[in-house]
């Protein structure tokens, strides 16, 4: 099938430009994945996309293996660190500018620019949901106590939903150890640590 040439600029540059506004979003909040992954990966999926449809009669020969092999790209995004795994976000993202670029590729311009409005009000979902460390960016509070008496004073010191998610009593040692689940803004998580520690009877503290 025979494309225009300005629509093929037109598709490219538009991949292209979307994904260059989502790369610099990412790279400027220090994410693991930035402006040139997200840029290749959508106007390369664009330009796969395109000489599908120029070269074959079934297109689809040639874009089903795209969004297979950017799946295993963006599995490369994921680190998984003590309880968490990090980069989950980001690997869908990847795979998402997959998907936008084989749709704009294709010439369905309008739903593409739906698309990538879905994407950006997610992105602004989770970075508020980072901001206020909730559901997957909930921190993990593990602090030793010499005695039981001072733990009504380090529960105070915490925010109010906090859960106790763990309990351990090392008889060896005579510590209690106490680990909770922590949601609230950066801001009052950095306070947390110094106002632990300033409780008698606290030993360690370990916020991740």
């Amino acid at each position: 099938m025979l494309i225009p040439i300005d629509q093929i600029i037109l598709r490219i540059v538009l991949a292209f430009i979307l994904s260059l506004i989502f790369g610099l979003e990412r790279q400027f909040k220090k994410k693991p994945v930035g402006v040139g992954t997200f840029t290749f990966v959508a106007t390369g999926s664009c330009i796969l996309t395109i000489l599908a449809y120029i070269v074959s009669d079934t297109p689809h020969v040639i874009i089903g293996p795209i969004i297979t092999g950017i799946g295993f790209l963006g599995a490369g995004a994921l680190i998984r660190q003590d309880r968490k795994v990090h980069g989950a976000t980001t690997a869908a993202s990847i795979w998402g500018f997959a998907a936008l670029g084989i749709v704009i590729g294709s010439g369905i311009i309008y739903l593409g620019l739906i698309f990538y409005a879905f994407i950006m009000i997610i992105v602004f979902l989770d970075s508020f949901f980072e901001r206020h460390s909730f559901g997957p960016y909930s921190k993990y509070l593990t602090v030793t106590l010499t005695n039981l008496e001072c733990f009504k004073g380090v529960k105070a010191n915490l925010p109010r939903n906090t859960k106790v998610q763990n309990f351990n009593f090392d008889k060896s040692k005579n510590e209690y150890v106490f680990s909770f689940i922590l949601n609230a803004k950066s801001e009052e998580l950095s306070k947390i640590p110094n106002k632990i520690l300033n409780i008698d009877g606290v030993k360690t503290l370990k916020l991740e």
